[in-house]
């Protein structure tokens, strides 16, 4: 491969082209691309009763502050509400509001949009193949960054 980082900057910009245009059909809702993918998490978990901002973080792959940011705005903007926890008054639980419950399907909608562009020109085999690659550099990732939080830990 002549350009070493070919890949990994392709993936950028890939992600960064899903981002704008998820900004750009979002922007009429009132929520960002970060915002979009809470709603989302918060969506697909709407039946657990105990969703806290550590779910979050542990599924968007955030840190604390910025999803500490992002449950502050979704919560200004009436798509979630927060109760303490009554068997930890340290905690909050997170609940989508009726408004967020609303708009389900029109999220889902463009998250079919997005899938739809960016598999657009590819067959059946090559859409599973394209997944099976994401789904195994995914894992690739996250074994180095494990490593690398081990490797600093024991440093």
């Amino acid at each position: 491969m002549k350009n070493k980082y070919l890949t990994a900057c392709n993936i950028v910009r890939l992600s960064n082209f899903i981002i704008y245009y998820k900004n750009m059909r979002l922007e009429e809702l009132g929520l960002t691309s970060t915002q979009y993918d809470a709603i989302k998490y918060i969506l697909r978990n709407k039946e657990k009763k105990d969703m806290t901002a550590c779910d979050l973080i542990n599924n968007l792959n955030l840190s604390q502050s910025t999803i500490a940011g992002i449950i502050s705005r979704l919560e200004e903007k009436e798509f979630i509400t927060r109760k303490t926890d009554p068997s930890d008054t340290r905690k909050s639980l997170i609940f989508p509001t009726e408004k967020t419950l609303n708009l389900e399907i029109s999220l889902r909608k463009i998250g079919d949009e997005i899938e739809d562009l960016l598999l657009n020109k590819l067959s059946l085999d090559q859409q599973s193949e394209f997944n099976k690659f994401l789904e195994t550099s995914l894992e690739n990732i996250e074994t180095g960054i494990n490593n690398f939080k081990e490797n600093k830990n024991e440093r």
